[in-house]
């Protein structure tokens, strides 16, 4: 049985990996953007398309703070 310790410590890697790639893809996703808007003169902001993924990705971004810190609570009060 794998202990949690050890697999925290043997994902690491993989966990850079993933932020490594996540922020270039963040990026690249600006760059390529703001070379759009300065091509086209129109703003991503003027699409009700993106303002509903704004939201939706808002609130997944909520959600996912709200549940790390109920579960962090959770397993303090388990110490």
């Amino acid at each position: 049985m794998v202990h949690l310790p050890e697999l925290l410590v043997n994902m690491r890697p993989m966990n850079n990996a993933i932020g490594l790639f996540l922020v270039f893809a963040i990026l690249v996703a600006v760059v390529l953007v703001t070379n759009w808007q300065e091509k086209t003169g129109k703003k991503l902001s003027d699409y009700k398309w993106y303002n509903y993924g704004k939201w939706i990705v808002l609130s997944i971004i909520i959600f996912s703070v709200v549940v790390t810190v109920l579960l962090a609570m959770y397993g303090a009060a388990q110490l």
